[in-house]
């Protein structure tokens, strides 16, 4: 069951975009489009990603990130299927791992980058 406290607090579409432009101003890969998420993620937030045999069909998720924001465990089969390399929006595993950088705040990405 969910409470206010393991719910993401309401967010209107203007701050997304200032809290979005300025994690991009911090840092120059995402200037370029399309944007090196496995880059941005391992090198500059310096968060590992773990590929996990089954995540998705065992666990009902194709990405979840460790209590210490240190690890992200993505599914992956999802991950690694050539289908979905640069196409932007379509895989779930690459979307989760932006949803889950989204999820992080502010000060967990300082504090890990």
């Amino acid at each position: 069951m969910l409470n206010e406290d393991s719910c993401p607090p309401f967010m209107e579409d203007d701050e997304i975009k200032a809290k979005v432009e300025q994690f991009r101003s911090r840092f120059a890969r995402c200037t370029r489009f399309p944007v090196d998420i496995e880059s941005l993620v391992e090198i500059d937030l310096k968060i590992d990603i773990q590929p996990e045999k089954g995540l998705k069909s065992y666990g009902n998720t194709d990405a979840f990130i460790s209590s210490d924001f240190r690890t992200m465990h993505v599914d992956e089969y999802e991950y690694m299927d050539e289908r979905y390399i640069n196409r932007q929006g379509t895989c779930d595993c690459r979307f989760r791992i932006n949803s889950i950088l989204i999820g992080m705040g502010e000060d967990r990405i300082t504090r890990s980058a």
